[in-house]
């Protein structure tokens, strides 16, 4: 009887041991990435969309003047980059987690790390975007401001856990989209911001307008306008396929009159910054001709379509940017754009 009893008391006790124990809490799901250390960071970067955000107006007088003057846009304005991080990131096997303020500010580091080539090359245009104005003369520009958005996603890992979140980058760039002259006297005011230069303002009968070249002839970047004459010229957009790209050019006339201009394969060529040249498709274009009337835009078309088809291999990881070069087109003696390659 004594044993049945003290049998019974030390089962009562042990149970009673048992649940004393505290009991395990749940973890949250991202408990590893807030205790973990981030690690192999991977950026994927991507080729940009672009589109017009808004038009800067630079009036520059200079009617009383006796000599040249002129301005860059680098002493008025600079670049603005973006970064937007997801606030949570896909679990490799399933699944998602948020993503701890720490974490999410490596990425962002990384990212910006990963694009800063173009933001450095948006940030270089600044000083090459030239505004002058000649003596006897009252030239506007027309800036157009650019938004160029890369969107994509970093992978990552913590714990031996593999994440991936979306980003988007996004970058604010300047382009000479237009120039013009206008009668002495006339006020231009800009609808953005304003040059004041005090130069006297005299009335002076202006018979043509004097067309002026607005901008270096190299480093331009895609969609940005080369003026030279009475034409202006554009690479407006690269298309990177396999073995190679589609280019797309326009020209517009800018001048008072009419005005035509042969032009072949041997005008346009591509090379990259380790010296390969890229071969253009001889069926783009022998010879051709074209017409174009005063403020208009025409597409410089190639033999069966408005692009221009190169070959060659870009997808070295040394090859970092592609220039793309018009010679001897019309009044334009040459004119290069800079077009980074992203891998």
């Amino acid at each position: 009887m004594a044993k049945r009893l003290y049998l019974s008391i030390a089962i009562l006790v042990s149970l009673f041991l048992g649940a004393c124990q505290p009991t395990p809490t749940a973890q949250p799901a991202n408990q590893d990435m807030q205790n973990g250390s981030v690690g192999n960071i991977r950026v994927t970067t991507v080729q940009p969309s672009e589109s017009l955000i808004k038009t800067e107006t630079f009036p520059l007088p200079n009617c009383g003047g006796t000599g040249e003057i002129r301005q860059t846009l680098g002493s008025t304005a600079s670049i603005t980059k973006n970064v937007t991080l997801s606030g949570k990131a896909t679990v490799r096997g399933g699944g998602e987690a948020g993503i701890p303020e720490t974490v999410k500010l490596k990425l962002e580091i990384e990212i910006e790390a990963a694009y800063q080539k173009a933001y450095e090359s948006a940030n270089s245009r600044l000083d090459t975007i030239d505004m002058p104005a000649a003596a006897g003369t009252h030239v506007v520009y027309d800036i157009g401001w650019y938004e160029q958005v890369f969107s994509s996603i970093v992978q990552y890992s913590i714990n031996e856990q593999v994440y991936e979140a979306p980003y988007v980058y996004k970058l604010q760039v300047p382009k000479l989209d237009n120039s013009h002259q206008v009668s002495c006297g006339t006020s231009t005011k800009s609808t953005e911001s304003s040059n004041n230069v005090s130069t006297p303002e005299v009335p002076k009968p202006t018979s043509t307008p004097i067309i002026i070249a607005t901008q270096k002839n190299t480093g331009l970047s895609l969609n940005e306008w080369y003026t030279s004459g009475n034409i202006s010229l554009v690479a407006e957009k690269v298309e990177f396929v396999q073995n190679g790209m589609y280019i797309t050019f326009k020209t517009k006339n800018v001048g008072v009159h009419d005005i035509s201009f042969n032009y072949s394969t041997h005008n346009i060529n591509v090379t990259d910054n380790l010296g390969q040249n890229y071969v253009i498709d001889r069926a783009s274009v022998d010879n051709s001709s074209l017409s174009i009337k005063p403020g208009d835009i025409e597409q410089l078309h190639s033999a069966f379509s408005y692009t221009w088809e190169f070959h060659g291999d870009y997808t070295n990881m040394a090859v970092e940017y592609l220039t793309i070069i018009v010679t001897d087109l019309s009044a334009i003696e040459r004119a290069e754009w800079t077009i980074p390659v992203y891998h």
